[in-house]
């Protein structure tokens, strides 16, 4: 009773009513689909137990029933009862069907419990459901079905069709990322079959190892594809040059690139579309120049990314006669600039004071949008031709060419050259046409009122701006904090300060310097603002370093300061060059605080810092060292010091010598002191020095 099938008749039953959606669940995926649109059967009127005959036990009347209802439960209980009666033999196509909805329902033990049977049982035709099933449930998109199934191709004897099968399960798990070990497990179910790996498979497996981290493996298996009979193509080049650079390994890549190059081997589009925006990334314009000419000999029209790739690559390098050249040959293939190359090669231009071409090429182009004309206007802004610039707005605003970047570029322009009244002009016209200030604008207005020290306006402004969660950009930034200070209004500008470094916006170290200035006597504000400038990436002078550490060396106080504050502090006065005699004290105090805290281990790379840097040229300090990291418990970086300190001809001052020698006390004035007292090289000296000696 059992009849075979063909792969293409079972195919087309697939077809007939598995619907190709991943957006649907396991069950709604599963339609049927009549060339006459009719009825789902009604369930109710199934053939129960004992209404079963022979002739209703045929194959192909239970395939047509299971077929026309997605009711999975009623499918798998009729074939269950039917699979009960001694005159009824399951066909491959009944196998078929029933497996396919279980595999798209997700029942994957069910699944494999069937193909076995059905493998076992030496089902005529079972080859054929085997890669169909593989067939449908990658297509699908039901990967760990077609696992499942994947286990009993190498039960089948048609070699040569299998590896098609295996191919196509691994460019699925490749292209989903699973993980590596599911490529591996149907690599090896090929081995077990005795299937030939081809190029193909071998990329799937070069792929994997590369999503897997391991770039190493990747290059071996490449270098053994000959031992397996298999030459490189364009794929496997791409997936291996690629994967070298993505993985840090930009020497290997090249090499590799060399042997596609000896190789003979012609890559198509793909390649060349995946690896000429990497190098030209790279800014490597040999190799890019080279892949474009091997491109072009090869007949391979570029596209537009490529040929962006490249123009970029060239701007970069300052080759723009044959960035426009390529630029000729795009307008040639009918290809269109996009928005932002265009703009990079007006840069160009621009930048190298090209500015006459820069005007031809948007002419040439009828450039109808206002980003590339705006670089144009910023650089004869910037070369000092206003009058030119002005005349080219005016053709951009009659043309209806202008954003609020155009009206932007005056205003900062006007404002910078203190002309506060022509940019309010242009500010009114800015929104009669219907241009919407943005924070560019605001910033220009504030440059203006700030270069006129109309503080309570730029304020008012600036706090506008922060509501609406626009930042300043750097000028405008820095230029209200020096109105702010120079109206010695300066705690607005702390304000102003704190705010910006919140969202890391670093102010330059003269604005910050004229800031620490003028609340140098308020010592703990100043550090908190010295830890808010190297959050916002800013670098501060060292003339600011040192009037921060003088204000605390003065003040004497590090009660008000977190632990975070002393070691910022300890750090740059040990690696900045910072530390004198003047401010020993301060320092004594700051280390103190970090051993209260038992934080002094935070530190010590600033320290190996400090020891490095033998120019140093001050007792005290040394002394001050290694007395704080001896009683911190870290006496292997104070012997360090104190060899160092003996190497310059020094010795420990007594009170260093003391907590040395196993007390911590020496008297100083009357009273027994635990903190060092700082001294210079003179009778203290001499006294330490007899100490040391008389300890040998």
């Amino acid at each position: 009773m059992g009849v075979t099938h063909s792969a293409s008749n079972l195919s087309n039953k697939v077809q007939v009513w598995v619907y190709q959606s991943r957006g649907l669940s396991s069950l709604s995926c599963i339609q049927i689909f009549k060339e006459t649109d009719r009825k789902l059967p009604n369930l109710s009127k199934f053939p129960t137990k004992n209404q079963f005959s022979a002739k209703k036990l045929l194959p192909d009347t239970l395939t047509s029933v299971n077929g026309s209802t997605s009711d999975l439960d009623s499918s798998l209980s009729l074939f269950k009862r039917a699979c009960q009666k001694k005159e009824f033999r399951p066909t491959a196509d009944t196998y078929h069907t029933i497996i396919l909805k279980l595999g798209m329902a997700g029942k994957v033990g069910q699944v494999e419990g069937l193909c076995k049977e059905m493998v076992e049982g030496k089902c005529p035709g079972f080859e054929e459901v085997i890669f169909s099933l593989i067939d449908a449930f990658v297509r699908n998109h039901r990967l760990s079905e077609a696992l499942c199934v994947v286990s009993y191709v190498h039960l089948c004897s048609n070699k040569p069709a299998s590896l098609p099968v295996y191919n196509k399960m691994l460019d699925a798990l490749v292209k989903a990322k699973k993980d590596f070990k599911d490529v591996v497990y149907v690599y090896k179910e090929m081995v077990k079959a005795g299937i030939v790996p081809n190029t193909d498979t071998l990329n799937y497996l070069l792929h994997a190892l590369l999503g897997a981290g391991r770039a190493d493996s990747m290059l071996g298996q490449y270098r053994r594809m000959d031992k397996k009979g298999c030459k490189p193509n364009s794929r496997t080049f791409e997936i291996v040059i690629s994967g070298l650079v993505s993985s840090g390994k930009y020497e290997e890549s090249l090499g590799v690139l060399d042997e596609l190059f000896s190789s003979g081997c012609e890559p198509d589009l793909s390649f060349y579309a995946s690896l000429l925006p990497i190098f030209c990334d790279m800014n490597n314009l040999e190799v890019g120049m080279r892949l474009f000419g091997m491109m072009r000999s090869s007949k391979i029209s570029p596209t537009s990314s490529i040929y962006g790739c490249m123009i970029q690559c060239l701007c970069k390098n300052r080759l723009v006669d044959e960035a426009l050249t390529l630029v000729e040959e795009m307008t040639a293939s009918h290809l269109i600039l996009d928005e932002f190359l265009l703009s990079s090669i007006i840069d160009r231009l621009c930048e190298m004071n090209k500015l006459s071409e820069a005007k031809k090429l948007l002419e040439d182009q009828n450039v109808s949008i206002a980003s590339p004309y705006n670089v144009l206007l910023q650089a004869y802004v910037n070369a000092g031709d206003f009058d030119i610039a002005r005349h080219l707005f005016d053709e951009m605003f009659d043309r209806d060419l202008t954003d609020v970047g155009s009206w932007n570029i005056l205003l900062k322009h006007f404002c910078e050259c203190h002309e506060i009244n022509d940019a309010l002009k242009y500010l009114g016209k800015m929104i009669v046409s219907s241009a919407n200030p943005n924070a560019d604008t605001y910033s220009a207005i504030i440059i203006g009122k700030s270069s006129m020290d109309e503080y309570e306006e730029a304020l008012t402004l600036f706090h506008k701006a922060w509501v609406k969660s626009w930042v300043l950009d750097d000028v405008s930034y820095g230029q209200l904090i020096n109105c702010l200070c120079r109206s010695e209004r300066y705690q607005e500008a702390v304000q102003v300060f704190s705010l910006m470094s919140s969202k890391r916006c670093p102010l330059n170290s003269v604005s910050f310097d004229l800031l620490i200035r003028g609340i140098s006597g308020i010592t703990a504000q100043t550090i908190k603002l010295l830890s808010l400038a190297y959050y916002s990436g800013a670098s501060p002078s060292i003339s600011t370093l040192k009037t921060i550490v003088q204000g605390l060396s003065e003040g004497n106080k590090v009660d008000d300061l977190c632990t975070e504050d002393c070691i910022l502090l300890i750090n740059l006065m040990l690696t900045e060059g910072l530390l004198s005699s003047q401010n020993c004290n301060a320092l004594a105090n700051l280390l103190s605080c970090l051993m209260e805290n038992s934080q002094l281990h935070v530190i010590l790379p600033a320290v190996d810092t400090f020891i490095s840097n033998s120019e140093f040229h001050d007792s005290s300090v040394f002394s001050v060292l290694i007395d704080s990291l001896w009683r911190g418990g870290y006496r292997r970086e104070a012997s360090k010091l104190l060899d160092l300190m003996l190497g310059k001809g020094w010795v420990p001052d007594p009170g260093t010598h003391a907590v040395l020698m196993g007390s911590s006390f020496v008297e100083v004035d009357g009273k027994d002191a635990e903190v060092p007292v700082v001294c210079e090289d003179s009778v203290s000296g001499i006294l330490a020095q007899g100490l040391a000696e008389c300890d040998h």
